[in-house]
């Protein structure tokens, strides 16, 4: 799930231990270190 936290309608099956809260920053910031890691490696070869 991406944003402030969950939605007071999530159904409740799906608690904190089935879910992860992640702000969009966070996501970008990963998705631009795993790209970052694929490029870097596939210019190694």
């Amino acid at each position: 799930m991406i944003g402030k936290g969950s939605a007071a309608s999530m159904d409740k099956r799906y608690g904190t231990d089935m879910t992860t809260v992640s702000s969009y920053a966070s996501v970008l910031s990963s998705a631009r270190t795993e790209l970052d890691w694929l490029v870097s490696s596939l210019t190694r070869q």
